[in-house]
């Protein structure tokens, strides 16, 4: 299905199943262009911040919260894959960076697991053609449920290479 197009936009989609975060059970999500997914039904700034937080949203996973642009090619997507009581919620953002529109995209996919209630990252492509933005260099990555739950992976920091899988297991 397709995701949001515009600049600095979200979209509510719906999980077609419970998936507990941080002992909250939620059947939809806001899918947001600057890589996140919100559950608190705010708004995805373009701005990243690091964790811990003390604005919204606050119910976050982040795969690549920075500044991305779908109106400089690509797209956002997301799908439910498999049967109960194994499906799996995929969103896929394939964008570039709003200081590169047309320079590399992003290909990062997150995985939120039915059984399990894991998430994970995939990142396909992280090389966007400059150092500011290279491998998550001005992102934050991670999962965050209040100002004082959260994982973070990282924050402004050139940590994701291509092919790194990351897996937060549910508590």
């Amino acid at each position: 299905t397709p995701g949001p197009t515009g600049d600095d936009s979200n979209i509510s989609a719906p999980i077609p199943f419970t998936f507990d975060y941080y002992g909250t059970g939620r059947t939809s999500a806001s899918i947001g262009t600057n890589g996140g997914i919100i559950f608190d039904g705010t708004y995805l700034t373009f701005g990243n911040s690091c964790f811990p937080r003390t604005g919204a949203p606050m119910e976050l996973i982040a795969p690549w919260w920075d500044d991305l642009y779908p109106p400089g090619g690509g797209s956002i997507r997301y799908q439910t894959l498999g049967t109960a009581p194994n499906r799996q919620f995929v969103v896929w953002w394939n964008v570039p960076h709003i200081g590169l529109p047309s320079g590399g995209r992003t290909d990062i996919t997150v995985v939120l697991n039915e059984t399990s209630n894991d998430i994970e990252f995939c990142y396909d492509n992280v090389i966007l053609g400059s150092a500011s933005y290279d491998s998550g260099a001005s992102a934050t990555i991670g999962i965050s449920n209040n100002a004082a739950t959260y994982l973070q992976f990282s924050c402004d920091t050139a940590s994701l290479s291509n092919g790194l899988y990351v897996q937060f297991v549910h508590p």
